[in-house]
């Protein structure tokens, strides 16, 4: 029987990662054109899947990219979930660590990268509610200040804050301690078997679709978008990239028929709630076949490792361009195309990211933050 070694070079997870961020930074974008179709990360929608479907079924796809494109492009956040229990088990494995310093550290690490794309956002604010009066009033800035705290999905029950797109710092974090302290390999320690790691992913499973038939008058939508902001909602990708980890050797016929099936499946395990779970590794395994493509591709493999090495930074300037962009005329077809849209888009939050990069690293110079 022939063996594979699924040991994932740095320039290939870099593309993952560059490739991922390009979707996310296009699905929210397109969000907010009026009539896109949307497909929520949060909770499952049965009648966005159904459109989907219909758009799919008119084979006239090239037209419908923008929505297709919008319903599609939140798989590239099971993308960097994987990735990064991927690379902490990869990193701390069977390593000397100490919990508490790992989790200061990372916290940290989180909080001081969203920091100014909190500031901005605040300033921003201020400005709106002494320009006008604003709904919330300034209870406003709650919304813009929990998210420091990193505990923002824990703490709220449906997350309304702004900026939205930073939920996912509390989900990072909340996954960095759960394997900090209860799935990574102690200093010496053997292999673990995996039961923690898939039995707490299983519960996990379960119970994200079972809250969307919740049978006692509870809101369904409500608390599985609340299971979704956290880690419960994104157990079985972080796993799998754990897992992966720590068995890199897998015969070369279940990888073909993993990513056989991730293809053929990809589309009608929409059509399930409890299905629909299984998108998220579908979705891990052709992004992860897409980058090793373009790893092969000199020129177009080194735009997309630079892209991975600033998806960070991308990640969090992106929706300060959104955010700022009812100044420009996205939104409206009528006077400018979705694709130089989302071109000009595109470049904009390159350029933020940039920009956002160096007056991070001019922060924590002030700061003597390494």
């Amino acid at each position: 029987m022939k063996y594979v070694d699924i040991n994932f070079s740095r320039p290939q997870t870099e593309i993952m990662r560059g490739v991922s961020i390009i979707f996310i930074m296009l699905h929210n974008l397109l969000h907010l054109y009026p009539g896109v179709l949307r497909e929520s990360e949060f909770f499952y929608d049965f009648g966005a899947i159904s459109k989907f479907g219909e758009i799919l079924g008119s084979g006239n796809l090239l037209a419908a990219w923008e929505n297709i494109i919008s319903f599609l492009g939140w798989y590239g956040v099971p993308m960097f979930i994987f990735l990064s229990g991927f690379g902490l088990s990869k990193r701390y494995d069977g390593k000397p660590f100490e919990t508490w310093a790992f989790i200061k550290r990372n916290w940290l690490k989180l909080v001081t990268l969203m920091s100014i794309g909190v500031f901005i956002f605040c300033v921003d604010q201020f400005i709106t509610i002494l320009s006008q009066e604003h709904p919330q009033g300034w209870k406003i800035f709650l919304n813009f200040l929990i998210p420091l705290t990193c505990l923002n999905d824990l703490v709220q029950f449906r997350l309304d804050s702004i900026p939205g797109v930073y939920w996912y710092f509390g989900l990072a974090f909340e996954l960095y301690v759960i394997y900090a302290l209860y799935l990574r390999i102690k200093s010496g320690g053997k292999v673990k078997n995996g039961s923690l790691l898939w039995g707490m992913t299983a519960i996990c499973f379960i119970a994200v679709p079972f809250f969307w038939n919740w049978p006692f008058g509870f809101d369904p939508i409500k608390f599985q978008t609340y299971l979704r902001h956290n880690f419960v909602g994104w157990m079985l990708p972080f796993a799998a990239g754990i897992w992966i980890a720590r068995n890199p050797r897998q015969p070369l016929w279940g990888v073909i028929a993993l990513c056989i099936v991730s293809v053929a499946l990809f589309v009608p395990s929409l059509y399930s709630v409890w299905s629909w779970q299984l998108t998220s590794i579908f979705a891990v395994v052709i992004i992860a076949g897409i980058s090793i493509i373009f790893s092969k591709i000199p020129v177009f493999g080194r735009f997309w490792i630079w892209t991975g090495q600033l998806s960070a930074y991308l990640f969090v300037a992106h929706p300060i361009v959104r955010h700022l962009s009812r100044f420009w005329t996205f939104g409206d077809p009528d006077l400018m195309p979705v694709s130089v849209t989302c071109m000009l888009y595109v470049i904009a939050v390159f350029l933020a990211a940039i920009l956002y990069r160096i007056a991070l690293r001019s922060v924590k110079a002030f700061l003597k933050l390494s």
